[in-house]
């Protein structure tokens, strides 16, 4: 990253590329998921607004085009394929993390949080790893390791 700060460094929009799980003690990479399926995109604006969309690619449409209409499988399905949330962030420039403010999400539990994420950017800043707190999972303490590059 240049000598440029954090908050300007993240300016734009984000695509997704990447999930990791990682061991939070040893950083060793427990799982991988390269996105198949999944695409995405992170946009952090100048005046602190911020959102955050992940869908599987080839949703199956619904039956209907009333926006009201669908099944509960439609619906189900829909709702299993899509996670998005909004709202403003902050930066703590020494720490390098990003907090997310969360206003309004499709996950009901995130709306009214924070969600922390410590950031790394690559050398060029064309990358940014997103670092989420650990939790403790199966007799570990895990990391998700999320990986974007700059939309060009």
């Amino acid at each position: 990253m240049s000598t440029i700060g954090v908050r300007e460094s993240l300016l734009g929009r984000w695509d997704h590329l990447a999930v990791f799980q990682v061991d939070a003690i040893s950083r060793k990479k427990l799982w991988f998921s390269p996105c198949y399926g999944w695409h995405g995109m992170l946009c952090y604006q100048a005046d602190g607004a911020m959102y955050a969309v992940f869908s599987a690619v080839d949703r199956p449409a619904f039956g209907t085009e009333a926006l009201d209409g669908g099944t509960q499988d439609e619906w189900a399905r829909a709702y299993g394929s899509y996670i998005s949330y909004s709202g403003k962030y902050t930066v703590d420039e020494s720490e390098m993390v990003i907090t997310h403010h969360v206003e309004f999400s499709t996950f009901p539990n995130w709306t009214g949080r924070d969600l922390v994420r410590h950031c790394r950017f690559s050398r060029d800043g064309e990358h940014l790893e997103l670092l989420t707190p650990s939790v403790h999972i199966g007799g570990m303490d895990i990391t998700v390791q999320l990986d974007f590059r700059r939309s060009g």
